[in-house]
């Protein structure tokens, strides 16, 4: 809803949780965010999105791809994002990660993303990169 406030054309929002779903409808309705299409929550299977079967998300390629998850989702889905993300200078923002695990992420998405960049509050991470 804020990336459509701040003038995303379009935003697909995934979560694994049903409720999360309905949150994000409630969230574009209470901001008076005209939906027209332009918000699509999808529910997803995790491991739909690592086989790369989840139907919701076939065709999808983005410029800026935003995750809020742990680090072991986080790995996980490197190669998922990096397929998500796939034009040379397109944006992913990862949060959810502790401090510590910084060196960890930077390595694993290193092969697709570069100038990373990070921001640390408090024990928390929220880290930048580019597509190669």
């Amino acid at each position: 809803v804020a990336s459509l406030q701040f003038g995303a054309s379009s935003v697909v929002a995934t979560d694994v949780e049903e409720s999360s779903i309905f949150a994000m409808g409630l969230n574009a309705e209470c901001n008076a965010v005209d939906n027209g299409g332009m918000l699509r929550p999808v529910l997803v299977d995790h491991q739909q999105v690592l086989c790369g079967e989840c139907e919701g998300l076939r065709g999808v390629r983005t410029e800026c791809l935003l995750a809020n998850i742990l680090l072991k989702p986080l790995l996980e889905l490197e190669q998922t994002f990096a397929t998500l993300v796939a034009s040379p200078g397109g944006k992913i923002v990862l949060s959810g990660i502790l401090a510590t695990q910084v060196p960890q992420v930077k390595a694993a998405y290193g092969e697709h993303f570069e100038q990373f960049s990070e921001v640390l509050d408090d024990e928390w991470a929220l880290l930048t990169a580019v597509r190669k």
